[in-house]
């Protein structure tokens, strides 16, 4: 199983039955702390205060604070997988974030 297949799987076990209602941007936006962190992308809503929270103590979840509350679209493929690009020095694809590594992409040993 790859490192985006476990995150795709976290992010879907977690995903509240909430397709079904309209949000506007300023509801998710309301939700940007470590203990209430919501982010929406591709349509999508995501409550992410459980991975925040197991995570609390630990870097990889410093690029999901510094976009709670916010659209992340931008770090998705039209497929939903996380976007890549060619690492200049491994010369292997590793997932593009803008903020750095995320909770469960660790084994793309990133520089």
């Amino acid at each position: 199983i790859t490192n985006q297949t476990m995150w795709n799987r976290k992010l879907r076990l977690e995903k509240w039955d909430w397709e079904k209602k309209f949000w506007k941007p300023a509801d998710v936006a309301v939700h940007n702390r470590p203990d209430d962190c919501w982010v929406s992308f591709n349509g999508i809503v995501m409550d992410l205060t459980p991975l925040v929270t197991e995570y609390r103590n630990r870097p990889e979840v410093l690029p999901l604070l510094a976009e709670a509350g916010k659209d992340i679209s931008h770090w998705f493929d039209k497929n939903g997988n996380l976007r890549t690009y060619t690492h200049p020095i491994l010369g292997t694809n590793v997932p593009f974030l803008p903020h750095g590594p995320i909770p469960h992409l660790n084994d793309y040993n990133l520089p």
